[in-house]
């Protein structure tokens, strides 16, 4: 189901773990104008309608990463 324009939402929190070193989760937001975000708090507001691209971003300290993907879409 698409998102309202002007609606806020929480972002499904997310773990990521490694045997051997700490790994740091980052989620970065990029909204169909284009431009990317850091989200820090978990929260998002829809200003903008089309397509908004989530990612969450993990890394561990010998640089491995890996990153999961996902498309919101917010109509009027």
């Amino acid at each position: 189901k698409p998102a309202a324009k002007g609606s806020k939402t929480t972002l499904p929190a997310a773990t990521a773990t490694d045997n051997y070193s700490d790994v740091t989760l980052t989620i970065y937001v990029t909204a169909p104008d284009g431009s990317t975000t850091k989200i820090t708090d978990g929260k998002l507001k829809f200003e903008l309608v089309g397509k908004y691209r989530v990612t969450y971003f993990a890394a561990d300290a010998d640089y491995n990463t890996s990153s999961k993907t996902f498309i919101v879409e917010v109509k009027r």
